[in-house]
């Protein structure tokens, strides 16, 4: 979203410049290359792409266009109006959508979820082998994360029983993210949780927060070696595994389309260094970032056997700010429209999260774009968002934690009322100038999740 002075009205405030995802390099690429993809994988696979990746790229192309439908927007001040295209809300592919539901998931879990004590993030990572089976299995990447979350869980629980504390609880939210910096396969997990347990009186119940120190390099060395031991004997028990953790699924006598465009995006890829006139020097590399000298040295990681656990990045309890933007990086999309561009014979190239030395952009063809945008895209009914401990929903310490409601502001009307109150004129719509005061963030007096247009847009820019 941009933002451009209006100085051709008697309002001061700034007039809100669509989007136009027609114009995008992303938009282009689905628009022109989409049924050649499909073709492609309906006459060369027995078992074509699901209809919810179909349904992901044919929701996206109307997005942004004024012809599948638009709202009106006018100013009550100056009268000035302009309109604004319905977006196409897909759950992957769209990163203006993508951009969106983030920002508003991080401001409801800020103001109404995460208490008001520190919260740390933990990043776990899964060996490379692991990954189809991952996808492909459902049920196993549900078990895996259980393991996660009660390895992390378990590391707070034995700290505070070591510091005399009884019955401690803690909890925290689990952010699943299929994708990886160079828009490559690579599920792994974000947990934040709680940097701390709680501990309830018998008699009135009331929490009281104990801080729990940060984890040591020894303790994340022994964390990873733990996870990786459970996961292995879990996977042993399911019988998908003889000897390590290795990719075993089932054989299958007829190739999925969707798993073709996962090994696509698993497999060595092609890294350049691009310039201003095109030009570039092509060399093969490993398909994901060298991190593993990263966490050697480093004293917040670890990692073993292909699993890698950080552990570096806490938010203090007066931190609301960066609370939020630290909740943002967890709940992003895969893909960045700044980071895509299109070369001159007409390949497609990403810059990356991590560059190979002087080559920084993913160089792929439209197809293969395309290949690795559908293997990102998440199955239906797969949550990427979990909470556990006393955050879960089912628990009886939830209301305890979770912070309460404040008083409603009457100066800042609901969007319910301002939308009522814009039908008695047939000709009024959306406010456009400043309705929101300076000193509000859409928190106070909110009761769902819904953060009206205007001020998710304050918040994401002042944040």
């Amino acid at each position: 979203m941009a933002t451009q002075a209006h100085t051709q009205s008697s309002c001061s405030a700034p007039t809100y410049k669509p989007r136009d995802p027609p114009s995008t390099i992303l938009h282009q690429v689905v628009r022109e290359h989409l049924e050649d993809f499909l073709s492609f994988t309906r006459e060369n696979y027995a078992k074509p792409l699901p209809r919810y990746v179909e349904r992901e790229f044919r929701n996206y192309l109307p997005c942004g266009d004024p012809r599948e439908g638009f709202a009106r927007v006018r100013c009550r001040k100056c009268r000035h109006e302009f309109f604004v295209a319905w977006s196409c809300k897909v759950r992957c592919l769209c990163p203006s959508c993508s951009g969106r539901r983030m920002a508003a998931q991080a401001a409801h879990v800020v103001d109404k979820v995460l208490p008001s004590v520190p919260i740390r993030q933990w990043v776990v990572s899964f060996p490379y082998e692991m990954r189809l089976l991952l996808a492909k299995q459902s049920d196993v990447l549900s078990a895996v994360l259980r393991i996660v979350m009660r390895l992390v869980v378990g590391r707070y629980l034995k700290r505070a029983r070591e510091l005399g504390i009884e019955n401690p609880k803690t909890g925290g939210l689990n952010v699943l993210q299929r994708f990886g910096g160079s828009l490559n396969f690579n599920p792994h997990t974000h947990l934040a949780a709680i940097d701390g347990v709680y501990s309830f009186d018998g008699a009135s119940g009331a929490p009281t927060f104990h801080f729990i120190a940060p984890p040591t390099k020894q303790e994340l060395t022994e964390l990873v070696h733990l996870l990786s031991r459970r996961v292995t004997r879990m996977l042993e028990r399911r019988g998908l595994i003889r000897d390590g953790p290795e990719q075993a699924a089932a054989d299958e006598n007829e190739q999925a389309a969707l798993d073709a465009c996962r090994a696509v995006s698993l497999r060595r890829a092609r890294f350049e260094r691009v310039d201003d006139q095109g030009q570039s020097q092509q060399q093969l590399f490993a398909d994901q970032p060298s991190g593993s000298n990263r966490k050697a040295t480093s004293p917040t990681a670890a990692d073993f056997a292909g699993f890698s656990l950080e552990a570096g990045v806490a938010m203090s309890a007066l931190n609301k700010a960066g609370r939020e933007r630290l909740l943002r990086y967890c709940l992003r999309g895969p893909l960045a429209l700044e980071r895509l561009s299109r070369l001159r014979d007409g390949s497609i190239a990403y810059r990356t999260k991590y560059g190979r030395g002087q080559r920084t952009h993913l160089v792929m063809t439209p197809v293969e774009f395309l290949a690795r945008l559908a293997s990102l895209v998440p199955p239906p009914r797969i949550p990427l968002v979990r909470y556990f401990g006393v955050l879960a929903p089912n628990s009886p310490y939830r209301d305890r934690v979770v912070p309460k409601p404040q008083p409603h502001d009457d100066t800042h009307e609901s969007e319910k009322r301002k939308k009522k109150r814009a039908t008695n004129d047939p000709n009024e719509s959306l406010s456009l100038c400043s309705t929101v005061p300076d000193d509000d963030d859409g928190s106070a007096g909110r009761t769902s999740r819904y953060i009206d247009w205007a001020t998710l847009m304050k918040r994401t820019l002042e944040r």
